[in-house]
C-alpha cells in the first residue's frame, strides 16, 4: 500500500491509553501531494457526550485548509472509544490541478479487544461538478481502495471497499452530481472476522479528484469483541445431569 508516512505516523501517535470524553487534537489528517493538514475535534466543534462518545455537528459550517487547498463543510462525525467511527462530510478541491487526497480519521480505543474482533463498515456518497465546467471525475489510484478500515495503524484487507480501479465520472454536463455507490461489509452486525484491536481504530479514504470539484462521503467502521462465552459451571452441571437422565431413561426402555 502507498499511504503517506505522515498519515501512518499520525495513527501510531494516537495509540495509547484513552479516557472517556476525550478531546482529539489530531482527529483527522488530510494529505494532498506532499502537503498535510491536521484537523482536531475542537476545530470540528465536537461535544463530549459521556462514555467516550464524541459528536461533531457542522451542518452549514465550513473549514478552509489553505495549506492543502481544500474546504471541508457540512460535517456530521461521531466517534466512540468503545469503538466506532462514523463520519459524513463534504470536501472540495480548491486547487487548479487534479490532486490525490488521503483522508485519515483515527481514535484511541478502550478497552482493548484482544484475541480477535468482529468488524463491519460502509461507504457511499457523491461527487459534484462544483465549478460548473462540465469536466472532472473521481478515481482510485496506486492500487489502493477508496475506503479501508484500520486497526492499530494497520489496514484491514477484509474491510476494503471500492477496490482500485474504481471510477465515478466523467461529468456529462456542468453542475452534474454523480453517485458513489453505497457498499458495505459485515453489516448488520458486525459479523466479519477481524484482528485484535489494542490501541486505535480508524478509516482511510484515498482518491484522486479533479480541480474545483467536490465530494460528499459517508463512511462507517465498527469493531467489537468476538463473543465466545463458555457455559456457566451451574448450567454445565445441569446439562450433564440432563444427559445422564436421558441415558437412564433409554436403558429402562
Amino acid at each position: 500500500m502507498s499511504w503517506k508516512p505522515a498519515v501512518a505516523a499520525l495513527i501510531f501517535a494516537l495509540a495509547g491509553p484513552a479516557s472517556a470524553d476525550s478531546v482529539y487534537p489530531e482527529l483527522m489528517t488530510i494529505t494532498a501531494g506532499e502537503n498535510v493538514a491536521v484537523v482536531g475535534s475542537d476545530d470540528f466543534g465536537c461535544v463530549p457526550n459521556g462514555g467516550g462518545l464524541l459528536t461533531c455537528d457542522g451542518a452549514g459550517d465550513s473549514l478552509t485548509l489553505g495549506a492543502i487547498g481544500v474546504t471541508l463543510s457540512d460535517w456530521d462525525i461521531a466517534v466512540n472509544e468503545d469503538p466506532f467511527v462514523s463520519q459524513n462530510f463534504s470536501f472540495q478541491n480548491l486547487s487548479a490541478i487534479t490532486q490525490t487526497f488521503t483522508i485519515a480519521t483515527s481514535i484511541p480505543i478502550t478497552p482493548a479487544i484482544p484475541g480477535g474482533s468482529l468488524i463491519g463498515g460502509s461507504v457511499g456518497g457523491s461527487i459534484t461538478d462544483a465549478n460548473f465546467d462540465g469536466l472532472g471525475q473521481l478515481n482510485t489510484v496506486g492500487g489502493d481502495p477508496f475506503f479501508v478500515g484500520t486497526i492499530d495503524g494497520v489496514e484491514v484487507p477484509a474491510s476494503a471497499l471500492h477496490a482500485d480501479p474504481f471510477l465515478v465520472g466523467p461529468f456529462a454536463f456542468p453542475g452534474q452530481t454523480l453517485q458513489i455507490p453505497a457498499v458495505d461489509f459485515g453489516l448488520p452486525g458486525p459479523t466479519d472476522l477481524g484482528p485484535e484491536a489494542l490501541n486505535t481504530i480508524g478509516i482511510l479514504a484515498r482518491f484522486e479528484l479533479s480541480p474545483g470539484d467536490s465530494i460528499a462521503v459517508t463512511s462507517f467502521f465498527v469493531v467489537e469483541p468476538r463473543v465466545t462465552q463458555a457455559p456457566e459451571p451451574a448450567l454445565a452441571g445441569l446439562a450433564m445431569l440432563g444427559l445422564a437422565g436421558l441415558a437412564v431413561a433409554r436403558r429402562r426402555r
